[in-house]
């Protein structure tokens, strides 16, 4: 049976610490996601997120934001759609980070 060095205890703890504090961070991120969206408001959405990046859709696909106007469009035509919904507030839970590579 092979066994650990203390290199690789340290960095197995290390990449659970970084874990940890990535879901924390991202955590984060969506409580204030959740209080922008609460407002309908793709202005204070849009706060929230840097140009150039990218929305991911719910069919996997990307859509391109290069621009504050692109992240606004988007964000008020989502946010537009919920409303018309229904929908009043949003929240998350069971939050899983996933690694991705874009193509």
């Amino acid at each position: 049976m092979p066994r650990l060095t203390r290199s690789a205890t340290k960095a197995t703890l290390g990449e659970k610490i970084n874990e940890a504090l990535s879901v924390a961070v991202v955590g984060e991120f969506f409580e204030r996601f959740v209080g922008a969206f609460a407002t309908f408001h793709a202005t204070k959405v849009a706060e929230l997120f840097t140009t150039p990046g990218v929305a991911l859709r719910r069919d996997g696909s990307l859509v391109p934001l290069t621009a504050v106007d692109d992240v606004l469009k988007y964000y008020q035509a989502a946010l537009d759609g919920y409303r018309q919904g229904g929908c009043v507030s949003c929240q998350w839970s069971d939050l899983e980070l996933t690694r991705r590579s874009i193509p």
